[in-house]
């Protein structure tokens, strides 16, 4: 995990920096390729973790964990005509990990069993369906035809309680949120 963040730390700067179209640097995309590869990685070794583990993780691990989706996200929607964004989502299917993260989530919440308090996990359960409606539409847009993962994981909505369970107004859901870029 510390070594994909370490890469994912070291060619975050090429997507901020659009490559030039007029000629395409190979090491702009080469560092483009690395730094899928890093996040792509580091959410595969999270999701090898138990979730009875999870509560054991470190503040630096989760923010990684944020990190990684984000930046997973960034790519698969990067507006560059030398970046092919269909060959991303081919590769990374950001709905599918989505759906991983959120079933994980509910088992390690359910593993800790504390009535009625809210975990940062409980929390996750519930930001995951928002954080699919938000980038859904720029995900769509990046490739109209992907696939939706809801059909394929009918249990999805029924971790939710209520629908009121969608909404993310207390001060931990936005400290939440913000570290999913919505801020």
């Amino acid at each position: 995990m510390y070594l994909s963040n370490a890469e994912l730390a070291i060619h975050e700067v090429f997507i901020k920096a659009p490559i030039p179209t007029n000629s395409p640097d190979p090491h702009s995309l080469k560092s483009l390729h690395t730094f899928l590869l890093a996040a792509k990685s580091w959410l595969d070794v999270w999701l090898c973790v138990p979730p009875e583990h999870y509560m054991g993780v470190s503040f630096t691990i989760l923010f990684q964990f944020c990190r990684a989706l984000v930046d997973l996200f960034t790519l698969s929607t990067l507006d560059d005509p030398t970046w092919d964004r269909k060959s991303v989502q081919d590769r990374v299917n950001l709905f599918h990990y989505l759906d991983l993260l959120q079933t994980k989530f509910k088992r390690s919440s359910d593993h800790l069993g504390q009535d009625g308090e809210a975990t940062i996990f409980s929390k996750g359960v519930n930001m995951i369906p928002a954080i699919k409606e938000r980038w859904g539409p720029s995900l769509m847009e990046a490739r109209p035809y992907l696939p939706t993962t809801e059909m394929a994981n009918p249990t999805v909505h029924d971790t939710l309680d209520s629908p009121g369970d969608l909404k993310l107004d207390g001060m931990d859901d936005a400290w939440m949120m913000e570290l999913f870029g919505f801020l």
